[in-house]
Protein backbone atom coordinates (compact mmCIF):
# COMPACT_ATOMS: atom_id res chain seq x y z
CA UNK A 1 0.00 0.00 0.00
CA UNK A 2 2.88 2.40 0.77
CA UNK A 3 4.20 2.05 -2.78
CA UNK A 4 0.75 2.82 -4.17
CA UNK A 5 0.42 5.88 -1.93
CA UNK A 6 3.82 7.06 -3.14
CA UNK A 7 2.89 6.60 -6.79
CA UNK A 8 -0.36 8.49 -6.21
CA UNK A 9 1.55 11.19 -4.30
CA UNK A 10 -1.10 10.88 -1.62
CA UNK A 11 0.90 12.94 0.86
CA UNK A 12 0.85 15.88 -1.56
CA UNK A 13 -2.89 15.49 -1.96
CA UNK A 14 -3.31 15.45 1.81
CA UNK A 15 -1.15 18.58 2.13
CA UNK A 16 -3.22 20.39 -0.50
CA UNK A 17 -6.45 19.36 1.20
CA UNK A 18 -5.06 20.51 4.53
CA UNK A 19 -4.60 23.95 3.02
CA UNK A 20 -8.37 24.26 2.75
CA UNK A 21 -9.12 23.46 6.39
CA UNK A 22 -10.14 26.32 8.67
CA UNK A 23 -10.82 24.44 11.91
CA UNK A 24 -8.67 22.32 14.19
CA UNK A 25 -11.05 19.39 13.67
CA UNK A 26 -10.66 19.65 9.90
CA UNK A 27 -6.89 19.78 10.17
CA UNK A 28 -6.84 16.73 12.43
CA UNK A 29 -9.18 14.77 10.18
CA UNK A 30 -7.03 15.48 7.11
CA UNK A 31 -3.87 14.47 8.99
CA UNK A 32 -5.20 10.94 9.52
CA UNK A 33 -7.04 10.63 6.22
CA UNK A 34 -6.24 7.51 4.25
CA UNK A 35 -7.68 5.95 1.11
CA UNK A 36 -9.89 2.91 1.29
CA UNK A 37 -9.92 -0.14 -0.95
CA UNK A 38 -13.39 -1.08 0.27
CA UNK A 39 -15.93 0.15 -2.28
CA UNK A 40 -18.70 0.64 0.28
CA UNK A 41 -16.45 2.95 2.32
CA UNK A 42 -15.45 4.91 -0.78
CA UNK A 43 -19.07 5.39 -1.81
CA UNK A 44 -20.06 6.43 1.73
CA UNK A 45 -17.22 8.97 1.96
CA UNK A 46 -18.07 10.42 -1.46
CA UNK A 47 -21.73 10.69 -0.47
CA UNK A 48 -20.79 12.41 2.78
CA UNK A 49 -18.60 14.87 0.90
CA UNK A 50 -21.34 15.60 -1.65
CA UNK A 51 -23.88 16.21 1.11
CA UNK A 52 -21.52 18.52 2.99
CA UNK A 53 -20.70 20.54 -0.13
CA UNK A 54 -24.41 20.83 -0.92
CA UNK A 55 -25.22 22.11 2.57
CA UNK A 56 -22.32 24.56 2.57
CA UNK A 57 -23.28 25.96 -0.85
CA UNK A 58 -27.02 26.02 -0.16
CA UNK A 59 -26.74 27.65 3.26
CA UNK A 60 -23.67 29.75 2.53
CA UNK A 61 -21.88 28.36 5.59
CA UNK A 62 -18.48 29.75 6.43
CA UNK A 63 -16.29 28.31 9.17
CA UNK A 64 -13.60 31.03 8.97
CA UNK A 65 -12.67 32.20 12.44
CA UNK A 66 -14.47 29.39 14.26
CA UNK A 67 -11.33 28.31 16.04
CA UNK A 68 -11.31 24.95 17.76
CA UNK A 69 -14.81 23.46 17.72
CA UNK A 70 -13.77 20.08 19.15
CA UNK A 71 -14.52 20.87 22.82
CA UNK A 72 -18.00 22.08 21.87
CA UNK A 73 -18.65 19.07 19.64
CA UNK A 74 -17.52 16.67 22.38
CA UNK A 75 -19.77 18.39 24.90
CA UNK A 76 -22.71 18.21 22.47
CA UNK A 77 -22.05 14.51 21.85
CA UNK A 78 -22.32 13.91 25.62
CA UNK A 79 -25.68 15.69 25.68
CA UNK A 80 -24.39 19.01 26.95
CA UNK A 81 -25.56 22.38 25.74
Amino acid sequence: MEKTLGVLEFEKIREQLGGFTVTAAGTQKVAVLSPSAIMENVVAMQQETSEAVGIILQKGLNFQGCGDLLPLLRRTARGGV
